[in-house]
């Protein structure tokens, strides 16, 4: 058993004692973009992570238009994002990069998700880092009644 699975195991043992109070989530980051591979990743990570839900899956590393491109598609990932929050095994489904912000934006204009994760890492360039921030500042917070309708569903 290699490094990563041994401490997934572990976190997996400590998560199984606090159920109930904490916030699961998954971060999809295989090649596989489509609905049967994004299918399988779930499942997978529902057994590692011991739970029967998510409270946030997240489509990660998107980078290229042919990423969005590709989990839009009509048997693209988000099929089985849209499967799995009908059958309750999700409750959010969001989108995550890393070097190109604007991939996000150009998501969120395709497509409703849930949540949007920009990172800013202090390892970047500072361009890359000033090129993620603009596209953050481009968010606007959420209204006071918005936020406690989303802590009324958790």
């Amino acid at each position: 058993m290699g490094i990563f699975l041994f401490l997934l195991k572990l976190c997996s043992d400590l998560i199984s004692r606090r159920v109930g109070t904490l916030f699961y989530f998954a971060q999809r980051q295989g090649s596989a973009r489509d609905r049967d591979g994004a299918w399988r990743e779930l499942e997978t990570s529902l057994k590692r992570l011991q739970t029967n839900y998510l409270d946030l899956w997240q489509f990660h590393a998107l980078t290229h238009d042919w990423d969005l491109d590709t989990i839009l598609s009509k048997g693209g990932a988000i099929r089985a994002a849209i499967e799995a929050k009908k059958q309750g095994l999700i409750r959010s489904v969001g989108i995550t990069g890393h070097h190109n912000p604007e991939i996000i934006v150009k998501g969120l204009s395709r497509y409703a998700f849930d949540t949007a994760l920009v990172p800013i890492n202090a390892a970047d360039t500072l361009e890359q880092l000033e090129k993620n921030i603009r596209v953050a500042q481009q968010f606007k917070p959420l209204l006071s009644d918005e936020l406690a309708m989303i802590e009324q569903l958790y």
